[in-house]
């Protein structure tokens, strides 16, 4: 959705749910998630769907950590219930203000309610949210490369990078893989990107020399490369 809305010309925000471990169900931080939207060009990023107020205020600052956009927190009226074949949503309007107050000291910008949260809800913490101060931008100005799971300094990931052709993809022993791409069609980086990210979990370079090439290695990788090439990288990534 965020590569069809950037190339629409629309602006957009991305919301991210957590599980208790502070991942996605696909094993993202939030960190990693606020990288990848502010790469794709998001206005602004925000957790959602999130029942546990430490929580949430983990993935705010998680985000915060490592960029500079607005966060909204959005969580849910605590986590569901199943009763009589119906979810049931037990945190009160009232329950629901400290959830919100530990979402704004953690920098949150914007805050609501996601499921289970109802208007009273909302008159609830309206008053809280007013009177929070307005959050200093966040992140620590380095720029960082990203797999789903793993995200580096970008000059750390050149540090100490192991470099793989194109048509030999394999598991590596550094802390990132530089793809070169040189040499390969957009056919061949499309069958290829399935098993690049079947056998290499750290975050990604890609050197290439034809843009459609590189067009077609970034629309697949999830996450957020650096890029050797002579053109603008575009998809959500960063020259190298």
């Amino acid at each position: 959705m965020m590569l069809a809305a950037r190339q629409a010309g629309i602006a957009f925000a991305a919301s991210f749910t957590f599980a208790q471990n502070g991942r996605t169900l696909t094993g993202s931080t939030p960190g990693i998630c606020a990288l990848i939207a502010q790469a794709m060009g998001a206005s602004l990023v925000g957790v959602n769907c999130v029942g546990d107020g430490a929580l949430l205020a983990r993935a705010v600052e998680g985000m915060r950590a490592v960029c500079p956009l607005p966060v909204v927190a959005q969580p849910n009226a605590g986590l569901p219930e199943t009763v009589d074949g119906k979810l049931v949503y037990r945190t009160t309007p009232q329950d629901l203000v400290p959830m919100i107050e530990g979402a704004l000291a953690a920098g949150a910008a914007a805050v609501g309610g996601c499921c289970g949260t109802t208007p009273e809800h909302i008159r609830r913490i309206a008053p809280v949210a007013m009177a929070a101060p307005v959050p200093a931008a966040g992140g620590d100005g380095i720029a960082r490369v990203c797999s789903m799971r793993t995200a580096l300094p970008l000059q750390q990931a050149l540090d100490g990078y192991e470099t793989l052709a194109w048509d030999e993809i394999d598991t590596i022993d550094a802390e990132a893989a530089l793809v070169d791409l040189r040499g390969a069609s957009p056919e061949d980086v499309d069958e290829m990107m399935d098993e690049l990210l079947t056998l290499v979990k750290e975050p990604v370079l890609f050197r290439a020399d034809d843009e459609a090439v590189l067009a077609a290695a970034l629309r697949r990788y999830p996450g957020v490369a650096g890029v050797d090439a002579p053109f603008a990288p575009g998809y959500g990534a960063l020259k190298i």
